[in-house]
């Protein structure tokens, strides 16, 4: 757990070794539970993996809690998902934000049986140049949730990626939109797929 006030830095070319769970449908994956901020540092020549140490399994979600602004670059993080189902389509989330900020440049997240990211309260997703696949589902955005995306892409939210005990049918969505409160929402040079 990063406490509120502290800002746990990930320094580039760092690999992130998540415990995970192997039960399909299991929600105990490990949690990253960001109350403070997180900064991902990677760069090109060396980005920063989080993914879960065992390959057969799955860990959590990474979750931002009432959290200062956080900003993620160069990160591939995969193998996620394991974490507490929420949204329409009760599946869990690689990436959770309740009432935080999030910005995401030149990274890649994928390969989970679960959603890309939920988001419930005043929150800001900004997404640059990345890209988010294989997985359930893409971004379920709740009401009060800004969003800017740009040259990004999301794609290959299908079925197959569902775990064994996953009940059908599922929604498949590469972005799922809740806006009564009107945030602005904003996709410019982006493929949904």
């Amino acid at each position: 757990t990063v406490p509120a006030g502290a800002t746990l830095t990930i320094a580039p070319g760092t690999h992130v070794l998540m415990n995970g769970t192997s039960a399909a449908g299991d929600t105990n994956g490990a949690d990253l539970i960001v109350n403070g901020a997180l900064s991902i540092d990677g760069t090109a020549a060396q980005p920063v993996s989080v993914t879960c140490a065992d390959p057969s399994a799955r860990w959590g979600q990474i979750l931002l809690g009432n959290a200062q602004p956080s900003q993620f670059r160069h990160a591939l993080i995969s193998r996620g998902a394991h974490s507490p189902g929420v949204g329409h389509t009760s599946r869990g989330p690689v990436l959770r934000l309740t009432a935080s900020a999030l910005t995401l440049e030149d990274c890649a997240l994928g390969d989970s049986p679960g959603k890309a990211l939920y988001s419930s309260g005043a929150c800001s997703l900004t997404m640059r140049r990345s890209l988010m696949a294989r997985l359930v589902t893409g971004p379920e955005v709740g009401d009060g949730c800004a969003v800017l995306v740009e040259d990004s892409n999301v794609q290959e939210c299908l079925p197959h990626y569902r775990e064994s005990n996953a009940p059908v049918p599922d929604d498949e969505d590469c972005f799922y939109i809740h806006n009564g409160t009107a945030a602005a929402v904003t996709l410019r040079r982006t493929v949904l797929a």
